[in-house]
């Protein structure tokens, strides 16, 4: 991007409650279009309705420039877990409750509520 721009880009990767912090630190920066949020459905919808108090008003506080990715969510898991396909995990996680776990970006990221919906409608 800086050799399109013709300029230096710094970029700030600021992490935590799934993406509120860094997109708060943008929402409150001067309006002079250097300070740029890549955003996604957790730090503009997902939080917005997760927490009471959110940062910053996702709809009021940021002006969309474009859509710059795509980001389907898949379910991965290690080589040796002994399942095949999606009914045999389920079975396989019904079995493990007590020990299964899920990695995600951070709670209401966009990677732990596809794994909270997944739960919830395997039982």
């Amino acid at each position: 991007m800086g050799e399109l721009l013709g300029q230096s880009i710094v970029i700030e990767n600021v992490g935590a409650a799934a993406g509120m912090a860094g997109g708060a630190r943008v929402a409150k920066a001067a309006p002079d279009g250097y300070t740029l949020l890549i955003g996604n459905t957790g730090t503009h919808a997902f939080n917005q309705s997760l927490y009471k108090k959110p940062l910053y008003d996702a709809a009021a506080d940021f002006e969309p420039v474009g859509l710059v990715s795509e980001s389907p969510r898949i379910l991965i898991a290690r080589k040796d877990l002994p399942a095949d396909n999606l009914p045999q995990f389920i079975a396989y996680l019904k079995a493990n409750e007590k020990t299964a776990q899920f990695g995600s970006a951070g709670v209401g990221s966009g990677t732990h509520l596809p794994c909270v919906l997944s739960t919830s409608r395997s039982g």
